[in-house]
C-alpha cells in the first residue's frame, strides 16, 4: 500500500497501491474481516490523500478527501456512506499546480484548503476545490 486513510464519518478506509488502484473497504467486525466496496484504476501516479473534515453544520455520513497526484495535479471526491456512492467535485483544471505538491492542509472553520508546489507557489481554494487566490 502507498497510502491507506480512514474515513470517520463513514468509517470506511481509502487506500492506493503502487499499481493506481484506488478501493474503499470497511471492516466486518462480527467476521474480523475486511472487504472491498468500490474499486477503480487511477489513470496517473497517486503522491498522497488529504482528508477534508467536514464541520457540524455538514450533512454527516459524508466524507471528503483530496488525491493528490506526482504531477502536481489533485482530484476531489466525496463518500456518501448510506448510498456507498463515491462523487467527484469538479474543479478548474487550469488552476491546479503543474509541479510536484510540497504541502496541502485545510482549515475547517475557514473552510479553506492550502496547496503549494515545489516552486513556491500557495493556492488557497475552498471545501469545493474552487480556487480563490494565488501567493
Amino acid at each position: 500500500m502507498l497510502n491507506i486513510k480512514y474515513l470517520p464519518n463513514s468509517r470506511v478506509f481509502i487506500s492506493v497501491c503502487a499499481e493506481n488502484n484506488f478501493k474503499i473497504w470497511k471492516l466486518n467486525n462480527r467476521e474480523k474481516k475486511a472487504f472491498t466496496i468500490n474499486t477503480l484504476k487511477i489513470p496517473k501516479a497517486v503522491d498522497r490523500f488529504h482528508l477534508i473534515p467536514m464541520t457540524d453544520h455538514d450533512i454527516l455520513k459524508k466524507d471528503r478527501f483530496l488525491i493528490v497526484f506526482k504531477t502536481g495535479e489533485s482530484e476531489m471526491f466525496e463518500w456518501e456512506q448510506e448510498t456507498e456512492t463515491l462523487i467527484h467535485i469538479e474543479s478548474d483544471k487550469a488552476k491546479d499546480h503543474d509541479c510536484p505538491l510540497s504541502g496541502c492542509d485545510y482549515m475547517p472553520s475557514l473552510g479553506m484548503l492550502v496547496t503549494s508546489d515545489v516552486n513556491g507557489m500557495v493556492r488557497i481554494w475552498n471545501k469545493d476545490k474552487k480556487f480563490l487566490r494565488e501567493i
